[in-house]
């Protein structure tokens, strides 16, 4: 298996990589030489790689196999480490070829279409690499994409779109306070379209707030989850009233009847 797997991946390897992979080599074997017979090569030719660009792929496949032969799990682990950094690149790559065609503008709308509903599929397919990796470069792709995109082209994203958590909360106050006041005629889905985000999400909020109200209506509940962090203040001529810090983190003062959810979000 391990000759198949250095057949296959030694190419990735740049000549830096190999130079390391046959320090550690060096290191196992206590010398040069010894670490040079493992890898079936001549001594002198170790001395050369610094006076040369590249390195043969047929050298990268003598220093892998021999490394895989004292390190199997560091080997594997290697390789993985770089096909993942290769993947990244072509992923890139390959979403910036297409944000640069949609960018350009040339082509028919029915091809602009096409690219675009490509773009969000190559984005659904390595969603997991690409938040990992890449989440800002095509973050920033995609929000150009949907602002600059002609106004008569019809385009939805398929996939949640890539929002930074440092983003999210910023703005989840405001995407909470208009998912409880939304009216009647406004659903999960409008305003999973509005903010860019998806429907999922949003029912995800809808139903939590739905279970808070419904705590804040419990009889024993409600008095103690509301009291907690209330501080008193006992103003001449009038009863007692609490400051209380909303659920968007604004202090209010509340009347003691005032214990509601809706209160709460002062609306």
């Amino acid at each position: 298996m391990a000759e198949s797997i250095v057949d296959s991946y030694a190419h990735l390897l740049t000549k830096d990589d190999a130079f390391s992979l046959f320090q550690k080599l060096i290191d196992a074997h206590g010398s040069r030489e010894k670490a040079s017979q493992a890898c079936g090569l001549e001594r002198k030719t170790t001395y050369n790689w610094s006076k040369t660009e590249e390195m043969k792929v047929e050298t990268k496949k003598k220093i892998l196999s021999a490394f895989f032969g004292l390190f199997t799990e560091d080997a594997f682990d290697f390789i993985a480490e770089k096909s993942v950094e290769n993947s990244v690149d072509i992923i890139y790559l390959l979403l910036s070829s297409i944000y640069g065609q949609v960018v350009i503008n040339d082509a028919s709308h029915e091809e602009l279409s096409s690219l675009l509903t490509k773009f969000d599929e190559v984005k659904m397919k390595y969603e997991g690499i690409i938040r990992q990796y890449l989440e800002e470069e095509i973050g920033d792709m995609e929000s150009s994409l949907l602002v600059n995109k002609p106004g008569d082209i019809t385009f939805k994203l398929t996939s949640p779109n890539l929002v930074r958590i440092s983003d999210l909360s910023e703005l989840l106050p405001s995407i909470i306070k208009e998912v409880y006041i939304k009216p009647p005629n406004v659903t999960e889905d409008i305003i999973a379209e509005n903010w860019n985000l998806s429907e999922q999400f949003i029912n995800s909020i809808s139903t939590g707030l739905q279970m808070i109200e419904h705590a804040y209506k419990t009889t024993g509940i409600e008095q103690s989850i509301l009291t907690i962090d209330a501080t008193p203040i006992h103003l001449a001529g009038t009863a007692s009233i609490y400051s209380k810090k909303d659920l968007f983190g604004q202090v209010k003062i509340l009347p003691q009847s005032d214990y509601s959810l809706a209160g709460m979000l002062n609306v």
